[in-house]
């Protein structure tokens, strides 16, 4: 699994689901509807394009940095101007680890040193990683018009009835991709282990997991292996723990759109 930029891909996948379905209705104007967001942060897609290789050292890191850092101003801006004040802390909240990862990973250090000794490896696996993220990108195909698209009957009188179909709606597309997702990290957790040995998957547990704890905190925390219907019925994502390989979402890409939205 861990080529990480498939990490991101399916970071964009993930995130993109989980915010159109609970802030894409909350914006305020115009001028932020959910493209403007995407072309706001459109520059990293450059993570997750096909020919990209994984960055093994300092120089590719100094190119791409930028761009990420860019992308997180434009994300907090976008976020200040286009959400109510309740929401724009929730949504920060959420996204408050990957931009800690994206700090560290961008600065010279120890953090920075861990991650490029671990990448010779993780790029040889890319090839495995992929069939898992394409039996993903398939699932997540199948949810968007589901998850999405909910129209409200004109003839409906009983509004309180109407709210609560579209809540269970939205409940039902949280859990999809909360578990579409749970099946592709069991997928990918053999190749890790399997090529790079220990050490390696428990860096990338630590690296997804403060990228991505507080978003499955907050949307993912009922739908462990048990609830997704998967064998070895474990309990749901945990809040905090390098232990845990269920944990991973997000990268700078939390508020970026899908890599399936980007083709």
């Amino acid at each position: 699994m861990y080529n990480f930029v498939n990490d991101i891909k399916c970071s964009f996948a993930v995130l993109s689901a989980l915010i159109i379905t609970v802030f894409t209705t909350k914006v305020k104007a115009e001028a932020c509807n959910f493209q403007n967001f995407i072309e706001c942060a459109k520059p990293l897609s450059v993570l997750t394009d096909s020919g990209l290789t994984f960055f093994n050292n300092r120089q590719d890191l100094e190119q791409v940095c930028p761009n990420l850092r860019t992308a997180i101003k434009c994300i907090h801006s976008f976020t200040r101007r286009c959400m109510k004040k309740e929401d724009s802390q929730h949504f920060r909240e959420v996204f408050r680890g990957t931009g800690s990862i994206v700090h560290e990973l961008c600065r010279n250090g120890r953090y920075q040193e861990e991650y490029l000794r671990h990448a010779p490896c993780m790029t040889q696996i890319s090839a495995e990683n992929e069939k898992c993220f394409e039996t993903y990108t398939t699932s997540m195909a199948k949810l968007k018009p589901n998850t999405y698209e909910v129209e409200v009957d004109a003839e409906m009188v009983d509004v309180t009835s109407e709210l609560k179909k579209k809540r269970a709606i939205a409940d039902e597309g949280i859990k999809n991709v909360c578990c579409a997702f749970q099946q592709y990290m069991e997928c990918s957790t053999t190749a890790v282990r399997d090529k790079c040995g220990d050490d390696t998957a428990e860096f990338s547990r630590r690296f997804l997991n403060r990228m991505s704890a507080s978003m499955l905190n907050v949307h993912c925390t009922e739908y462990g292996k048990r609830q997704c219907g998967l064998e070895a019925p474990i309990e749901a994502w945990p809040a905090s723990s390098s232990s845990s390989y269920q944990s991973a979402v997000a990268l700078v890409t939390s508020l970026l759109t899908a890599q399936l939205l980007l083709r």
